[in-house]
C-alpha cells in the first residue's frame, strides 16, 4: 500500500496553500505543485511521487509493470508531455496494452522505446 503523508504527519512541515503543498525548511518556502516525480531504483523499478492535493504518494513499479501514459511521460528523460507519448502510442511506435480496458504501457518496452529513440530513464533516486 502506499505511503501517504497528511499534513500534519509529513516531515519537513507542511502546509496546504489551494492544490499547493508547501515545504518549509529554514524559514524558505518551496511550492511543490501537483504532480509526478519519477526516480530509478536499484532493483530495475521505478519510484514515483505523486503529489495530489497537498499529499504525497509513492508508487513502487516493478520491472515487468506496467504504467500509464502519464507515468511514462514523467519517466522519460527529457521528461515529454503526456500528449508526446499518446502520438507515438496512436502511431504505433510504442505499442500500449489494454490493461482492464485502459491503454497502459509496458516498462520492458518502454525501456527498448527509450534505447531506440535516445531517451534515458529516470536517474536513481537519492536513497539508492
Amino acid at each position: 500500500m502506499p505511503r501517504r503523508w497528511d499534513l500534519g504527519t509529513c516531515p519537513l512541515g507542511v502546509h496546504a496553500i489551494g492544490y499547493q503543498l508547501t515545504l518549509t525548511v529554514n524559514y524558505m518556502t518551496y511550492y511543490r505543485p501537483d504532480g509526478i516525480e519519477a526516480h530509478g531504483t536499484s532493483y530495475g523499478g521505478f519510484l514515483l511521487l505523486v503529489t495530489r492535493r497537498g499529499r504525497i504518494y509513492e508508487r513502487h513499479i516493478a520491472p515487468d509493470d506496467f504504467v500509464s501514459q502519464l507515468e511514462a511521460a514523467a519517466i522519460l528523460r527529457p521528461t515529454v508531455s503526456r500528449v508526446a507519448v499518446h502520438k507515438w502510442v496512436k502511431s504505433r511506435k510504442l505499442k500500449d496494452e489494454k490493461v482492464d480496458g485502459i491503454s497502459m504501457i509496458s516498462v520492458q518496452r518502454l525501456r527498448q522505446f527509450a534505447a531506440k529513440h535516445g531517451y534515458a530513464l529516470a536517474p536513481l533516486g537519492p536513497d539508492e
